[in-house]
């Protein structure tokens, strides 16, 4: 066993909460939900533009969360929503200025703190990081699905 006294699987779920928990208070930090700031870092990951429908799919957020804080940064002055041509009721969201500058400030630091963390990794740990994590959710959404039926 490769954490004596402890199960792999809480020791994994104790730094699972712990990042989240991380992401939260620098949200905090920043004075908005985590939900604002995971739009906006995709936002500028994106260049700006991204169909509204993606986000939920991306980021797992419940449509509704999505919605919220989408009609509160348009409310604000931060987002734009735009149908997207040929289509009855997509919408793709755009960064005002107002919004680029409040990413700027916000996520934008974030990227460049997750990139600088990213150093004290080798290039191959990081591939390695992601490919198991990937391997594993996708073992565990097999699993999970078994519970499920």
């Amino acid at each position: 066993m490769p954490f004596p006294g402890e199960k792999w699987t809480v020791r994994r779920n104790r730094l699972k909460s712990s990042f989240e928990a991380l992401y939260r208070d620098v949200a905090a930090f920043f004075g908005l939900p985590p939900s604002i700031v995971w739009i906006l870092y995709t936002l500028m990951d994106a260049e700006g533009e991204l169909a509204q429908r993606n986000l939920g799919e991306e980021w797992g957020f419940p449509k509704q969360t999505i919605n919220s804080a989408i009609h509160h940064l348009c409310r604000d002055g931060y987002l734009t929503l735009a149908v997207v041509p040929g289509t009855r009721n997509r919408k793709s969201i755009h960064l005002t200025e107002r919004g680029r500058a409040l990413a700027e400030h916000t996520t934008r630091l974030l990227s460049q703190a997750e990139e600088r963390a990213a150093a004290h990794l080798t290039e191959e740990e990081r591939r390695q990081y992601v490919a198991l994590s990937e391997k594993y959710y996708r073992a565990l959404l097999e699993e999970t699905a078994r519970i499920r039926k």
